[in-house]
């Protein structure tokens, strides 16, 4: 879980991926607001691959989701808002992780969601502790 800055301000994102063999299988969510539900959220099921370089690792992945919220008439906010119903989304993702220490790794996070409604995407920063690739 940690922190993002989106198309429509401050949000978060979390979730966790399975690795085998550097083929990833994600679970994630990802909100346009601090509070989930707020604003414009997502729920992704997404794939894909990943490769570690020296103490980084590098992925990219998609998928496809579940969104809702809050919709607006420009792509970066601005205006009124109007909620819209739930719908099917096309995520994609990259990350950059850095791993500093055996059990702990500082992950640069991008991600995105393509639909007809209100399509977002934004930048996360998060620390990560535990048993790593």
């Amino acid at each position: 879980m940690g922190q993002a800055i989106t198309t429509l301000g401050a949000g978060i994102h979390g979730g966790i991926t399975f690795d085998h063999q550097h083929h990833l299988f994600s679970l994630r969510t990802t909100s346009t607001d601090p509070a989930f539900g707020g604003e414009t959220w997502d729920i992704a099921f997404l794939y894909g691959r990943g490769t570690r370089i020296r103490s980084f690792y590098v992925s990219a992945g998609l998928g496809a989701s579940v969104i809702g919220g809050t919709r607006y008439p420009r792509l970066f906010g601005g205006g009124r808002g109007e909620q819209m119903q739930t719908m099917i989304g096309f995520p994609l993702e990259g990350q950059i992780s850095w791993q500093p220490l055996r059990y702990l790794a500082v992950d640069l996070y991008s991600f995105a969601n393509v639909n007809t409604e209100q399509p977002f995407g934004g930048v996360g920063l998060s620390l990560r502790a535990g048993k790593l690739w």
